[in-house]
């Protein structure tokens, strides 16, 4: 989740009129209501929603442009009995829709046959081959979820085959949309969503909504998929607003009493206890789920959603687990060799791009690392794999340039791409890699670097006193966090340092006893131990996220430093 890490965070404002009035009228503690308004909310009818969303605040689903064409498709196959394939992809996203897809298809009692495409085997979205073979079973109905926005050849070859095709997709279209039968897409291009950055699981939310109004008959509850649904949308890294926030909160609480019995597994051997956060699902259980995509057949991870199996949902549970270990690994290698590569080339440090490649670089983790050499270099990355006559390419942008834009500029020099503004994938030819580094550097300067932002984060002003546990109960009532609505975070003034330590494997953590004369407080600062630090009796100004430490078993207080500060203000008398 998106947090404050540097050192020139100014205090906020804070408004002691509307703090009161939405503590006393919600009973939240007084930091968590300023917490609330900073957020932008600061009405308390608004808060009382925004703090109790459910799938009953969402709008109706038939706002989205071709939902009540899909929802009649898919019901008269239902009811016909006629063999549906519901065509997923193999990233977390994916992986759930077409769970959520899948479970609800056979709760109706349709003949329900599923597929996700291998990372290595097959190209970018749909699968031809999976659609022939589907046809030779007498499918009758393809569905997609998490592709098919670009999928003209494909689509035209189901309806060839005998095939209806529905597609839910919330990838960036091309100019020209696919003739399917229904196409439920929020970034249609002469239409746009109000809620445009909705995932795939989102979507098959949306459908399994539609579809039990159409029913209406109480055989289809939307609620039991909402836990699914809830963790593609925050492994999709989607803004944490709107209707993604409201699907998000829901199934967070509802992952507390799951019936799911994979996604129990899965938190099982990921050590999660209820109640989850955001920040689970993220960094837990999404890679998890991606794992067995990255590096093997993501099946695995839809065959762990779809059982009903106690012992074969432990079964693969825990060779997710493995395989993420086994990912852990292997990324590790590749980023080393990467930060390495642009070590030894000053001349790719001179482009507003990274654009890597290697023979040795398994396909699988391109993408993981992709990102951090966003976040290390500030800019737009491409990392390829080089496979057998071609390479494989995945690529991560940053805020302001479009990477599908980008790369449709430079089209020349690729096979296969497709994806969204802040994420691709790509085909090349490696003879044309230098040339396509050069020529997608071009673009990207063309379209203009976005400048360092001059705003200086915020954090809301406090004073020791006020910080206790029961804020920190209080702020997970705002849960979830995420893009778009990042974990608030607060600041201190002119405390003391009463007692200074390094902890943990090679001292890296910084811990630190804090005063204010009145009261004391532990702050832990992770990865902050090898550092610059402060010296018993120094005054410091420290950015923080209050939190509850239970390593000992004993709940207490600590607050987790995101920054720290000499005081410019007057040490107390």
């Amino acid at each position: 989740m998106p947090r404050i890490s540097r050192q020139n965070w100014i205090p906020s404002r804070r408004d002691p009129v509307v703090e009161n009035d939405l503590s006393v009228r919600l009973g939240l503690h007084p930091l968590a209501a300023a917490a609330l308004a900073a957020s932008g909310v600061t009405d308390p009818d608004e808060a009382a929603a925004y703090l109790s969303g459910s799938l009953a605040d969402l709008p109706s689903p038939y706002h989205l442009r071709g939902m009540d064409d899909a929802v009649s498709i898919v019901l008269e196959a239902v009811a016909a009995q006629q063999p549906i394939l519901v065509h997923g992809d193999f990233d977390a996203d994916g992986i759930c829709s077409t769970a959520v897809l899948v479970r609800a298809l056979h709760r109706l009692g349709a003949k329900v046959h599923y597929f996700l495409p291998d990372r290595f085997r097959d190209d970018y979205g749909v699968s031809a081959r999976a659609i022939k073979a589907a046809a030779g079973k007498g499918v009758e109905l393809l569905l997609t979820a998490d592709c098919g926005i670009t999928a003209h050849k494909e689509v035209l070859l189901a309806k060839s085959l005998g095939c209806k095709v529905v597609v839910l997709d919330h990838h960036e279209p091309e100019a020209s949309l696919p003739e399917a039968d229904a196409l439920v897409a929020p970034r249609r291009p002469e239409w746009c969503y109000e809620w445009a950055d909705m995932p795939a699981s989102a979507l098959a939310l949306k459908l399994v909504q539609a579809m039990a109004e159409a029913l209406d008959d109480g055989v289809l509850v939307p609620e039991e998929f909402v836990d699914l649904a809830a963790i593609g949308v925050i492994a999709d890294v989607a803004p944490m607003i709107g209707e993604n926030r409201i699907i998000a909160r829901a199934g967070l609480e509802r992952m507390a009493n799951t019936t799911n019995v994979g996604l129990r597994a899965l938190m099982n051997v990921a050590s999660l206890t209820p109640p989850l956060r955001a920040y689970d699902v993220a960094f837990r259980l999404a890679p998890r789920l991606n794992a067995a995509g990255r590096l093997a057949d993501a099946t695995d991870a839809l065959d762990l959603l779809l059982t009903d199996g106690e012992e074969e949902a432990r079964r693969l549970a825990l060779y997710l687990d493995q395989k993420n270990r086994e990912r852990q690994q292997i990324q590790e290698k590749v980023y080393r060799e990467a930060a390495r590569m642009m070590a030894q080339r000053p001349d790719f440090l001179e482009l507003p791009v990274v654009v890597l490649s290697s023979p040795d670089w398994h396909a699988g983790v391109i993408g993981v690392v992709a990102s951090k050499m966003v976040e290390e270099f500030g800019r737009p990355a491409i990392l390829f794999s080089e496979q057998e006559g071609h390479s494989r390419g995945s690529g991560r942008s940053i805020e302001g340039i479009d990477m599908v834009e980008a790369l449709r500029r430079c089209d020349d020099f690729l096979g296969a791409y497709g994806g969204h503004a802040m994420a691709a994938g790509l085909r090349i030819d490696p003879l044309n890699l230098d040339a396509f580094r050069q020529g997608f550097a071009d673009v990207v300067s063309d379209m203009g670097i976005p400048a360092a932002s001059t705003e200086r984060p915020t954090a809301i002003p406090a004073n020791l006193a006020e910080i206790d546990e029961s804020l920190v109960a209080d702020l997970a009532r705002l849960e979830p966090f995420g893009p778009a609505n990042p974990e608030p975070a607060f600041c201190l003034e002119a405390v003391e340092v009463v007692e200074v330590r390094t902890v943990g494997k090679d001292n890296q953590h910084l811990k630190l006893y804090l005063t204010d004369g009145g009261s004391t407080v532990e702050a832990i600062g992770f990865r902050m131990g090898n550092g610059g630090r402060p010296q018993t009796g120094d005054i410091i100004d420290l950015c923080f996220l209050p939190t509850v430490d239970e390593y000992w078993g004993r709940p207490q207080l600590q607050l987790r430093l995101e920054a720290w500060r000499p005081t410019k203000r007057p040490a107390r008398p």
